[in-house]
């Protein structure tokens, strides 16, 4: 199997925002809920994967939306070819799984710090996103 390499090009946040309006008076920060959503775009031409992920936080009944942010990582990976395969406008396969788990995990672990830094200050400091098992992200990018 070819050696892979990879690095991070870029990490931005983007799309922050925070609910004034919601009332967090009684509410048990510590039972806040955390949805995650993200998206994957492989750019052949650059030898480029971006990954997108977005996170929700919500009140412990989830009736609420508190806060989201999110991150967007873009990585090089050479060759590129080797590594991504099949890609088409409804997804793509790669050789080594366990290389996109760590992408993932540094995207994860990026919007994590961005989350953080953004709600100190606010009444949801202190809120961190939990760890997130791998297989859980698994199960949700593959087809």
């Amino acid at each position: 199997m070819e050696e892979i390499k990879y690095g991070i090009v870029s990490i931005d946040e983007y799309d922050y925002s925070f609910n004034y309006d919601a009332n967090l008076e009684n509410m048990d920060i510590s039972a806040v809920r955390y949805r995650l959503s993200h998206h994957l775009r492989p750019n052949k031409e650059k030898n480029q994967i971006e990954v997108r992920i977005k996170v929700s936080v919500y009140s412990p009944d989830s009736t609420v939306l508190l806060a989201e942010d999110a991150v967007r990582v873009v990585f090089l990976v050479e060759p590129f070819g080797s590594f991504v395969v099949n890609a088409t406008e409804e997804g793509f396969n790669v050789t080594q799984p366990i290389l996109m788990d760590t992408l993932f995990g540094v995207a994860i672990g990026a919007l994590r710090g961005l989350l953080s830094k953004s709600l100190k200050g606010t009444p949801l400091s202190g809120c961190v996103l939990p760890l997130i098992p791998m297989k859980d992200i698994r199960k949700n990018t593959q087809k």
